[in-house]
């Protein structure tokens, strides 16, 4: 998407810091014409200040780099031919390890690593996987640019150093994916302050050995989350994420069997194998010629997952209140390889919803329509809201032959849980109680919407059900979803609209 406001930011966190503010979407930021006017002055001085000469603003495509020590690399430059270790003409690199970096933009080159016990400077004297994969993505495209931002060290894991942790949260975070936040901010300022335009491509992702004892569940679940947390923290809901496999030493089953899992689970993630790899020592860290091999992967995989986004994909039209629209249909594109279209209207009702059909849903000609519905019907205390039961049981009825009437698949979802502590805070409990109590109106709601599934003959997502024993979902209003519980109702979603998917592109 492009985005030419790039003076918005979003401000992110870091207690007792300035807080991290990146820009209101990474994955693009160009200029109008009249802005970059307004910078050439700025940017001029800039490159004089810097050192550099800069004729003209760049655009880059950028990749994340992120892992321990084999994406940070031990592959010897000196293995490599001498034509190998003269720096790219189109690509640079923003590297850091703290204490160690790169100190702003470089040609990328060997030797932005930090092998153990290494003091001296940067370039050093080893290489990971970034040679390999800028080499083949500029391989045929004289005109492309590439800025890789990495950081990466040896000996980490994702239980506790990569941990992301909790959204706006720093305490809960571990200290690696704090700094790495931290290297992508200071590396697109940089970008930005250059005058240069960039658009964020993906993450490459190489970790695992420092997780070995971990279970395959385990491991899987952390770096499941690691990646909905970093998309998050980017405002990139469907950035591409390309896992790489760590070597097998006959010790890490575990961890391998996770890594392929996550992998291959969706669209918008990809796996690289360590098949026909080598190692300069007893089995753990490849060798300059695998180095240059598992970047050649990385290339191919991230652009099967590019190439993906180029075909046309199923159209799925998530209907509902202000639930739908706080974000989980962004989140449910970068789970299932569909184009999900977000028509939550906040406050609304079925039978307001009955009223925007045609405009805000079959108008889009969707193979799949999300159905949630039920929060401000079951309104008791409002009579400008309030749906009776059997009314909105006729109402999802009326919906989901609409949809169908015009060649839309359905899947419908019961109304989550609601926290009665926060909720009464707003609502008038008196007339809930009068009613049997918020309890019992909820379950008639929910009761209803599976009545009309069953009736109907389409799926059912009971998220009323799914979500009661995870308060991870829910944010402090008692109604609304957190941005985890987004990721969670998108996930649960997932499963049934990529079957629906499925049949709807079989021939």
């Amino acid at each position: 998407m492009t985005r030419s406001d790039f003076i918005k930011t979003k401000a992110e966190y870091l207690k007792g810091r300035d807080a991290l503010c990146f820009p209101s979407s990474l994955r693009t930021l160009t200029r109008q014409r009249s802005i970059c006017n307004r910078w050439l002055v700025y940017v001029s001085l800039a490159g004089l200040l810097l050192g550099c000469n800069i004729a003209a603003a760049a655009s880059y495509d950028v990749y994340l780099l992120a892992g321990q020590s084999n994406m940070d690399g031990r592959g010897q430059a000196s293995d490599l031919p001498a034509e190998q270790r003269q720096p790219f003409e189109h690509a640079i690199i923003f590297y850091r390890n703290l204490p160690h970096t790169s100190e702003g933009w470089k040609p990328l080159g060997p030797g932005y690593s930090i092998p153990p016990k290494y003091e001296g400077t940067l370039p050093s004297q080893t290489f990971g996987p970034e040679l390999g994969f800028a080499r083949a993505m500029l391989d045929g495209q004289p005109l492309k640019k590439l800025a890789l931002i990495k950081g990466s060290k040896g000996g980490t894991s994702l239980r506790t150093d990569w941990n992301p942790g909790s959204q706006g949260d720093p305490d809960s975070q571990g200290p690696r994916y704090r700094d790495f936040i931290e290297t992508i901010r200071l590396a697109t300022n940089q970008l930005t302050q250059r005058g240069e335009t960039y658009t964020l491509r993906g993450l490459l992702w190489h970790q695992g050995e420092s997780d070995s004892k971990s279970s395959v569940k385990d491991y899987q679940q952390r770096l499941d989350q690691l990646i909905i947390r970093i998309r998050e923290d980017l405002g990139v809901a469907d950035l591409p994420v390309i896992v790489g496999e760590v070597f097998d030493n006959r010790k890490r089953d575990n961890v391998r069997a996770a890594i392929r899992a996550v992998g291959t689970s969706g669209p918008r993630v990809g796996f690289v194998s360590s098949d026909d790899t080598t190692t300069w020592d007893e089995g753990t860290h490849f060798d300059a010629p695998s180095q240059l091999l598992l970047g050649q992967r990385y290339a191919e995989a991230i652009c099967n997952v590019q190439t993906r986004d180029a075909r046309s994909r199923p159209k799925v039209v998530c209907f509902g209140d202000s639930i739908t629209k706080r974000g989980y249909p962004k989140i449910l594109s970068g789970l299932v390889d569909v184009d999900s279209i977000n028509a939550g209207v906040a406050g609304n009702t079925t039978s307001q919803a009955l009223r925007r059909v045609q405009s805000d849903v079959l108008d889009h000609s969707p193979e799949v329509v999300v159905i949630l519905f039920g929060t401000n019907d079951m309104r008791i205390d409002s009579e400008r809201a309030f749906v009776p039961v059997d009314k909105y049981k006729d109402n999802l009825t009326a919906i989901i032959n609409d949809c169908r009437g015009a060649g839309s698949k359905v899947v419908l979802c019961t109304l989550p849980p609601i926290d009665p502590g926060p909720y009464f805070t707003r609502h008038d409990r008196n007339a809930f109680e009068q009613s049997g109590g918020l309890p019992a109106l909820v379950a008639r709601y929910q009761a209803a919407a599976a009545d009309v599934a069953k009736k109907c003959d389409v799926p059912l997502v009971d998220l009323q059900s799914l979500l009661t024993n995870d308060p991870e979902w829910l944010s402090n209003d008692g109604v609304h979803p957190s941005n985890a519980g987004n990721a969670i109702i998108a996930a649960h979603i997932a499963k049934a609209v990529s079957v629906l998917c499925r049949e709807a592109t079989t021939p």
